[in-house]
């Protein structure tokens, strides 16, 4: 898709560049995600840790996902909004929130994983399966 992504967050003191394609969207209905973004699902896409750069110092919050794996959430500690995280179990990858993109209709989800934690008011659109 797109060689070079831009965005950050609401009061523009953290903001991140990635360089190379987005590799896969997701929307993920995990309790873990319901929490940090405060609604269903997170929507995020994957990206290569590698083409990542970010400036500004995000607060940093982990824990246990369902997976087993330790996930990193980075926020501003400013305004609050989320905008990425790493997983332990992904290394190579970062996962933007889609709504912190410059341009959010960019993102396009290809799949829901955890479905079978989703909200019944949740209508994200369908997906193939859950993780």
């Amino acid at each position: 898709m797109s060689d070079r992504l831009e965005g950050g967050c609401h009061c523009g003191a953290i903001r991140y560049v990635v360089e190379g394609p987005q590799l896969f969207g997701i929307h993920c209905c995990c309790r873990r995600c319901q929490h940090i973004t405060g609604t269903g699902h997170a929507s995020s896409l994957g990206v290569s840790a590698e083409g990542f750069a970010l400036t500004g110092t995000p607060t940093t919050h982990q824990s246990q996902a369902e997976s087993g794996n330790m996930v990193t959430s980075g926020f501003c500690g400013t305004c609050g909004s989320p905008i990425f995280s790493t997983s332990s179990g992904h290394p190579d990858l970062v996962f933007l929130h889609a709504g912190s993109l410059d341009d959010p209709d960019f993102y396009r989800p290809g799949r829901i994983i955890y479905q079978s934690t989703r909200r019944s008011w949740d209508f994200a659109e369908p997906g193939s399966g859950d993780a």
